[in-house]
């Protein structure tokens, strides 16, 4: 199941750059790139990662596209850099915070993607293998995950958080300072052109944005930051991507009753962000737990998970294995018991101490 979140029901602040399909195709041929450098450290009949030993034509022909070589996106998402990338979209563009990756922070995988893809960038190699024919993508692939993942480190900033890298190649106004934007920052996070805001500024154009110089460095600290974007209308609150895109009930566990009956909340939000007929998929929810006189998921109590024709609908309805689902909703419940058993031992001793 593909892992999706809130960004499908949000709108973007102001016309994206490209699509999360252009993205996967960049994706595609930064994975093609990194199977033929392999290629060429390797031995000639050494297994690649996802293909057999290729010497056809097409593998080495800079025009070919990766999926014209067997390459898909479903081969190529299962390497880091993809759902990093789709994380940053979704961060970037929709103030959404990623559910397929590590969290934003220093040392992270977003650490080692931000420092790979400035030297993608820069490489000699990449630019041997984009010679201006054919399908024309890498090294413009290369340029939009680049500006993703500053993007998202933008908003992280922008949102009062440490930068997961420093862009300090990035232009004259970086200079690490936490919690201040550079102007190319803002403009990103604004959908500006660089020199654009930089002539906003200069003729203090309502709404006013207060600059900060130091050391004959330009930046514009987070909470300014904020506000104008908000004054412009280009401002997203940041949302919680859906958890239980990806929820794999044989290995995850809840360790109450409440957060269980939350995942279940979460799921439906998610089933119906991908349905196409959200409405329908609530109804049949709410059908079902009115038979057995329950308002809403967060209704459910120890008692109805007895119940296996309800928790079978349920399951059904939120795309989960049944089996499993019971056992987890049982588990759940234990806990609970157990913790409320607990306190109310500790209640009692206290009373008993006093």
């Amino acid at each position: 199941m593909e892992n999706q979140s809130t960004s499908a029901s949000r709108s973007p602040v102001f016309p994206l750059p490209f699509t999360r399909e252009q993205l996967r195709i960049d994706i595609q041929n930064i994975v093609l790139l990194e199977m033929r450098k392999l290629r060429h450290m390797s031995a000639e009949d050494a297994p690649l990662p996802m293909l057999d030993p290729v010497h056809s034509f097409q593998f080495w022909d800079a025009g070919c596209t990766p999926d014209e070589i067997g390459i898909t996106y479903e081969q190529a998402s299962k390497f880091a850099i993809a759902p990093v990338c789709e994380d940053y979209f979704d961060y970037g563009f929709y103030a959404v915070t990623g559910t397929r990756s590590d969290d934003f922070k220093w040392d992270s995988i977003h650490t080692w993607i931000a420092a790979y893809l400035v030297d993608l960038f820069k490489s000699n190699y990449v630019a041997e293998w984009d010679p201006g024919e054919g399908h024309k993508g890498l090294q413009d692939g290369i340029k939009r995950c680049l500006y993703l993942c500053e993007l998202a480190n933008a908003r992280l900033i922008l949102e009062g958080k440490e930068d997961f890298y420093h862009f300090s190649y990035a232009g004259k106004d970086e200079d690490g300072r936490i919690g201040d934007l550079s102007i190319r920052q803002l403009a990103m996070l604004s959908g500006m052109e660089e020199m654009s805001l930089r002539s906003y500024i200069s003729r203090k154009t309502a709404p006013i944005l207060e600059i900060s110089k130091n050391d004959r460095r330009t930046y514009i600290t987070s909470e300014v930051a904020k506000q104008w974007l908000i004054d412009k209308g280009r401002y997203l609150p940041v949302q919680t991507g859906r958890i239980s895109a990806e929820l794999d009930l044989s290995t995850s566990k809840f360790s109450s009753f409440d957060e269980f009956t939350s995942m279940l909340c979460d799921r439906l939000a998610f089933i119906g962000e991908k349905s196409q007929d959200r409405a329908a998929l609530t109804d049949a929810v709410t059908t079902a737990l009115r038979a057995c006189r329950i308002d809403d998921l967060y209704g459910l109590n120890h008692e109805h998970i007895k119940n296996s024709g309800l928790m079978e609908q349920l399951a059904t309805l939120l795309e989960l294995p049944a089996n499993l689902l019971k056992l987890r909703a049982r588990e759940a419940a234990l806990k609970s018991e157990i913790s409320n058993c607990q306190w109310q031992l500790n209640q009692l001793q206290q009373q008993s101490a006093s």
